[in-house]
């Protein structure tokens, strides 16, 4: 025979609440309980506090208070509808406040570097507060340089970066000279003074970089060359300013960009870099603040000049701006109302020329004979960029038909 302990219930006259006593309150084991996986400060009696007529059975008609401690459940003997046994409240699930960013203070002294030398770090039009989030420098005071950038602990990290990501080609073309210098630099330490005169002599002949007698003074390792190719080296000196081109376009020389930085005329567009400046073939100077750093040079300006007024041949669209025109390589000057201002130069022009005569010469021919190369309502911008001819003159017709 199984005899049960005994157990007692007492009623609290404050609160009303019953409370048990004997072994099941006496052996002071905690046991796991579903409720349990809620964050909740309340307390166990709290969470059996439930009305009567919300209450959840839990267990068979009949269950004792120790049968219903097993399942985990509140027991009442007073209860709706006879349901002593019942599953208590659940907890109130926790909320986690979200963390704030904080955004790392970059020392002052690293964000101070030369123009030329800040590294991108933004886009065109980030603003100082979008900058510091990604935690580099902003500085909006010099004209024409890069605002937001990488701080000098971050610059070299980033070009890393930037090499390891370079194309196939461009990582081939930084390798191949490599295993290079060790053999070439020998030999040229010593002709290397000999060159230095005839670059500040002549350095505008660094477009002559095919004539045969720069081998005499850069890529020949023996003295003796220079009498087999040229018996006038000493005379042509301008042959060894090539040495001075290193870009991949023609490196303008200091007489074409000598000017007053009032003279410059804008060459480039809001924060273009070196790099791109003389890609253009143009003059790039940073030293001066508060001036054009990216302008043309003086044979460049003297073709832009060379356009009457009323000659001009538009290049671009209407209301195209100066940074968009000069994107396209063309003059812009709207200094004068009533005529182009993004137009082309004097030998662009020229060109120009030619190719309306070409174009001309195959738009011609009898109107009835015109094949359409366009659709209804197309304008003549469009049938042009389509490769087609357009004339509006004659009608009943196809205005945008194909080349003879």
């Amino acid at each position: 025979m199984i005899i049960a302990a005994p157990t007692t219930t007492t009623t609290s006259k404050a609160t009303g609440k019953e409370t048990s006593t004997g072994k099941e309150a006496s052996t002071g084991k905690e046991t796991s309980r579903p409720w349990e996986d809620y964050s909740s400060s309340s307390s166990e009696e709290d969470r059996c506090e439930v009305k009567p007529s919300k209450r959840v059975k839990c267990g068979d008609n009949g269950i004792t208070r120790r049968q219903c401690k097993k399942l985990k459940c509140c027991f009442r003997h007073r209860g709706h509808g006879g349901i002593h046994c019942f599953h208590p409240k659940p907890k109130a699930k926790s909320k986690k406040t979200p963390s704030c960013h904080k955004e790392h203070m970059i020392p002052a002294n690293e964000c101070k570097m030369e123009h030329s030398k800040r590294k991108e770090c933004g886009y065109k039009g980030i603003d100082e507060s979008e900058c510091k989030r990604k935690n580099c420098c902003f500085d909006s005071s010099v004209p024409g340089a890069i605002k937001c950038f990488f701080p000098s602990s971050k610059a070299t990290s980033s070009e890393e970066h930037r090499k390891s990501t370079a194309s196939s080609e461009e990582i081939e073309k930084q390798k191949a000279p490599a295993p290079a210098p060790a053999p070439a630099q020998k030999p040229a330490a010593a002709p290397a003074p000999a060159p230095a005169p005839a670059t500040t002599t002549t350095p505008t002949t660094t477009t002559t970089t095919t004539t045969p007698t720069t081998t005499t003074t850069t890529t020949t390792t023996t003295p003796t060359t220079t009498t087999t190719t040229t018996p006038t080296t000493t005379t042509t000196t301008t042959t060894t300013t090539t040495t001075t081109t290193t870009a991949k376009t023609t490196t303008t020389t200091s007489t074409e960009c000598s000017m007053s930085p009032g003279a410059r005329v804008d060459c480039g567009y809001s924060g273009v870099s070196e790099s791109q400046c003389r890609n253009k073939s143009c003059c790039f100077d940073s030293s001066i603040p508060n001036v054009k750093w990216c302008f043309y040079t003086q044979s460049q300006v003297a073709d832009c000049k060379a356009v009457p007024p009323g000659q001009r041949t538009e290049c671009g669209s209407p209301g195209i701006s100066a940074d968009q025109c000069r994107k396209l390589n063309c003059c812009f000057d709207s200094s004068i109302s009533g005529v182009k201002w993004c137009f082309y130069s004097s030998s662009q022009a020229q060109a120009q020329a030619q190719l309306q005569a070409q174009a001309q010469a195959q738009c011609s021919g009898p109107p009835s004979k015109r094949k359409n190369c366009g659709n209804p309502g197309m304008s003549a911008n469009e049938c042009k960029n389509k490769g087609c001819c357009w004339d509006s003159s004659v009608p009943n017709v196809p205005w945008c038909f194909a080349r003879n």
